[in-house]
């Protein structure tokens, strides 16, 4: 079962957008019906640069198109670098995770890449994608094969489910 797009944008995915980002300045691009948007932490955000933009709508059109597993992938920019000469150098952030959401919208797991986007492009669209779907069998593997949880064990928290033990 796909994730239910009406899911993706939730109050969870905020905070935890917010806490990779350590509270700071941060930007996301995810896929709602079907397009690719960008959302930034607020209006004082720092904006990616052309480059950026463009290397986080392309991973998260091919991540969703070709390695979604019924969920859907979240290409984030966190860890603004200090400003220096801005004709020379203008601001960008200088990390860029990418977090897979499962069906019900919680985020799993996060692949982070500390690179400038030179290094980052350069490196090509297939090796991330294969970085994120080492992410995603090793999240399986562990989550599903090792662990094999049962009914009552896991809750989904993107819906509002609180932990067994939080329950009423």
């Amino acid at each position: 079962m796909a994730l239910d797009q009406q899911r993706l944008i939730t109050a969870a995915l905020y905070n935890r957008l917010h806490a990779e980002a350590f509270q700071q300045s941060w930007a996301a691009c995810l896929k709602l019906d079907g397009r690719v948007h960008t959302i930034e932490v607020d209006v004082h955000a720092l904006s990616p640069t052309p480059e950026q933009a463009i290397f986080s709508r392309d991973m998260c059109e091919a991540l969703d198109k070709e390695l979604a597993y019924n969920g859907s992938w979240v290409v984030q920019w966190v860890k603004p670098m200090p400003v220096g000469n801005l004709l020379c150098n203008p601001p960008e952030y200088s990390q860029v995770n990418f977090l897979w959401l499962d069906e019900d919208g919680d985020v799993q797991f996060t692949i982070e890449a500390e690179h400038n986007i030179i290094t980052l492009l350069s490196s090509g669209k297939i090796h991330w994608m294969d970085q994120c779907n080492q992410g995603w069998e090793a999240w399986k593997k562990q989550m599903r094969d090792v662990l094999d949880p049962t009914e009552g064990e896991t809750y989904k928290a993107a819906l509002g489910e609180k932990p067994k033990s939080q329950r009423g």
